[in-house]
Order: C-alpha cells, then sequence, then structure tokens
C-alpha cells in the first residue's frame, strides 16, 4: 500500500493527470519488480522520469513495454530461479488457452550493475497476451468474462505458482492450477462441509436443510440418528458427539529470507527473434532470441485497425 501510494504522489509531481496502475510483484530473490500502467500514450512519454522510492533510495525503470491496445493484457508469473528457461517458457506456453495468443514472451534476468553479464535467470516470466476477435473490433475493450479466461496459475514440476494481470479475479486458492474453470474459493468443491465435513459446499450438503439440494430421505436420515449420550463430571456436563471433527489444514510455508548484496539491474532475456509492431509511444521493437524451439509457437502480432477519428 505505501509502495503503490508513494508512486501515485510521485507520479502527480510531476504533472501527470491520469491515474496510474501499480502492481508490486513477488520479490524474486534480491529483485523486485514493480509493474505500472500508464492510461495514455502522452503519459507513457515520462516513464523515464517516473522514480520509485523505496526505503529511502529511488529506482528508475529498466524495461518498458510497449504502448498496448485495449485488446493486449501484460501476463507475469514468478517461477523458481533454478527452473532452465525452456522449461519456464513451456510452462507458460501450456497454461494458455488455445484461443489467445502469445505475441511475445520474456524471462527476467538480474545481475551485478557493474557486470551484467554476469545476469542470471530470476525465474519472472513475462509476455503479452492478444484477444482475438472479430474484424472490425479491434478497439473494443475485452468483456469481463473474457479476460477470466487467462489461467490464475501455472503449472511447473507439480507446482502451481501465481500468476498476475490486469483483471485477475479472486481465484482459487484450494485447488488453484488443477482445475481449468474460474471459481472462487467459495465456490470451490474441496472446501470442508460445516454440517457433514465432507468435501463440498455448506450450500450443496444433502444434510443441510437450508440447501436446495436437501431431500427428504436426508431428513428422515437425520430423524433416525439415535440421540447422543451425556458424561456428567464433577467440573460439569459435556456432550459426546457435539463437537465436530477438526479439518485438515494446510502446512504454512516457510518464510523466505533475502540476503543482501550488490543491487542488481534487471534486463530482458527473449525466446525468440521478432519485430512487435506496436501503436502508441513505442516504436517497433526487434527481440533477439536465443531458443529456436520455441520461435513457431510465438503468434504474430495482428494489425490494428485505425477508429475514426483517424488515432
Amino acid at each position: 500500500m505505501l509502495l503503490r501510494q508513494g508512486v501515485r504522489n510521485r507520479w502527480k509531481k510531476l504533472g501527470g493527470r491520469q491515474p496510474l496502475k501499480v502492481f508490486p510483484l513477488p520479490a524474486a530473490g534480491r529483485t523486485r519488480h514493480v509493474h505500472v500502467q500508464f492510461s495514455t500514450s502522452e503519459d507513457f512519454a515520462w516513464a523515464s522520469d517516473l522514480v520509485i522510492y523505496w526505503k529511502k533510495k529511488g529506482y528508475r525503470s529498466a524495461a518498458f513495454g510497449p504502448a498496448l491496445g485495449p485488446r493486449y493484457r501484460i501476463f507475469s508469473t514468478q517461477l523458481p530461479p533454478t527452473a532452465p528457461l525452456d522449461e519456464a517458457a513451456d510452462a507458460v506456453f501450456a497454461a494458455i488457452p488455445d484461443h489467445l495468443q502469445i505475441v511475445s514472451l520474456w524471462g527476467l534476468n538480474s545481475g551485478p550493475e557493474d557486470h551484467p553479464e554476469e545476469a542470471e535467470f530470476t525465474g519472472h516470466m513475462v509476455a503479452v497476451i492478444y484477444f482475438p476477435c472479430a474484424p472490425g473490433c479491434e478497439n473494443d475493450p475485452v468483456p469481463e468474462e473474457t479476460i477470466l479466461t487467462l489461467p490464475g496459475w501455472v503449472r511447473l514440476r507439480g507446482r502451481d505458482y501465481e500468476t498476475f494481470f490486469d483483471g485477475r479475479g479472486a481465484w482459487c486458492r484450494l485447488c488453484r492450477g488443477r482445475t481449468g474453470d474460474f471459481h472462487t474459493q467459495d465456490e470451490c468443491h474441496l472446501n470442508t462441509c460445516n454440517w457433514c465435513q465432507g468435501k463440498h459446499r455448506t450450500n450443496d450438503c444433502p444434510t443441510n436443510q437450508d440447501s436446495p439440494t436437501s431431500t427428504d430421505d436426508a431428513t428422515d436420515l437425520q430423524e433416525q440418528v439415535p440421540p447422543t449420550t451425556t458424561k456428567t463430571t464433577t467440573t460439569g456436563t459435556a456432550t459426546a458427539g457435539d463437537r465436530p471433527a477438526t479439518p485438515t489444514g494446510t502446512t504454512p510455508h516457510s518464510a523466505r529470507t533475502h540476503t543482501p548484496g550488490t543491487p542488481r539491474t534487471p534486463s530482458r532475456s527473449t525466446l525468440r527473434n521478432q519485430t512487435i509492431p506496436t501503436s502508441g509511444a513505442s516504436s517497433n521493437r526487434t527481440l533477439v532470441g536465443d531458443s529456436p524451439s520455441l520461435m513457431d509457437r510465438l503468434s504474430k502480432a495482428p494489425t490494428t485497425t485505425k477508429d475514426r477519428k483517424g488515432k
């Protein structure tokens, strides 16, 4: 919260009028990435002057993206830094649905500021996703239900890693990447029922009289259950069987420690050789590729049509 507010206050001092969208991403070892989205191309021209202050130290933008149209989304995830770059890229490709197009994909590296050749892969993957549409609607916004088709998790080596993009819903944290359909945690079938301790929603429990799925047979079964016995002691009266079984919980993740070291400057390790035509404030960007096996899987950037005003 303090980081977001600090970026917005700094933006107002520069004379910015349109609001910014600030997305602090999870820490990748000794590196912390902050994704900032500008509303207009005119605001994007001031990106190099925006300084982000953290712990009384200023940081300037190290990587600039194109001015994307409304049918594009920046998609990112934090994978293990020890994973090979090709394997991390395969995990991102496998997570994106077939009806969406991956225009560009980068793996971010980080190294000492005075020795950039020693940069190492941080595990942070960034992709530009395009939502195809019918001809003539390239400038229309993407519906919310279509944005929810982007995955909330990327699965790598049997583990799920959270994704980040504008419009991401409150994906369930119980099943995570084990299901492809979007649903919240309250709607997950892995929830523990408050009535019978089964693995289903409480509202769907057949023994719950308030549930729309409850039946007369379930009510009859409840009436046939013998009454619980009581046991009296010198300290009071306790009823056996009135305490539900404790549901199994998940083991919390261990806290990660951060080792201080030399400041590291992020750089981009591109995955293919491609020129991306972009609109707005940025010109064509040529990406230097080092993984020929991934070249055929990237989609070409679609051409956008101008609106009636010629903008």
